[in-house]
């Protein structure tokens, strides 16, 4: 069996990491998760990252127990003893990667033409494929270079998400919609259902995992 060579550091790691967060979780759906819980939507937020976290130090740990690159089909085995339960938990990962993937073309995609709609490039939308084959065919492309560029790229985009974040928190500051905003989410504590967070939560946990 060949050995993988290490070539991420944890601060890597970490900026991959931030960036499938800000990706996923702010730019692509933080639309469906308002839909759910409205007003209430940093609450939302913030149950998903409790129960993330669960997650997180739960796979810390079983990471340490058993250092190989398997993971949740590793520690099934452990538990279990049985090949087949472990494959398909491990098939199963496998087919939680395409969906998400999908789920974040399918964003890009909504995103991007209707950017190109509001500058005036494109009239009306065009078949979703268009858009999606050639950047699938692009993160192929980089994926089959290496872990290390992934990240690489990853880590730029996630540089440049941060930074189109902390530009709306500046232009809403000086605007002054902070403090109503934080007004807001206070208030809606009591007057949103904790179903309606839930819900909200639901969604917003997609984007931690």
């Amino acid at each position: 069996m060949a050995k993988l060579t290490r070539t991420l550091s944890w601060k890597m790691l970490a900026l991959y990491g931030l960036g499938n967060i800000l990706g996923a979780g702010i730019y692509v759906l933080i639309g469906e998760v308002a839909a759910e819980s409205g007003d209430a939507i940093l609450w939302s937020f913030l149950v998903a990252a409790l129960v993330a976290s669960l997650t997180a130090i739960t796979y810390s740990i079983m990471a340490g127990r058993y250092p190989k690159s398997a993971g949740a089909a590793v520690y099934t085995e452990k538990a279990f003893k049985n090949p087949f339960l472990s494959t398909i938990v491990g098939l199963s990962i496998g087919l939680t990667t395409i969906v998400s993937s999908s789920a974040l073309l399918r964003g890009f995609d909504r995103y991007f033409q209707e950017l190109l709609i509001e500058i005036g490039i494109l009239d009306d939308r065009l078949p979703a494929f268009l858009f999606t084959l050639p950047l699938l065919l692009c993160m192929a492309i980089i994926a089959y270079r290496g872990i290390k560029d992934s990240a690489r790229l990853a880590i730029a985009f996630t540089l440049l998400e941060a930074f189109g974040l902390l530009l709306i928190i500046a232009v809403a500051g000086i605007n002054g919609n902070i403090p109503d905003a934080i007004n807001l989410t206070v208030s809606s504590l009591t007057e949103i259902s904790p179903v309606a967070i839930g819900l909200g939560g639901f969604l917003a946990f997609y984007a931690f995992i």
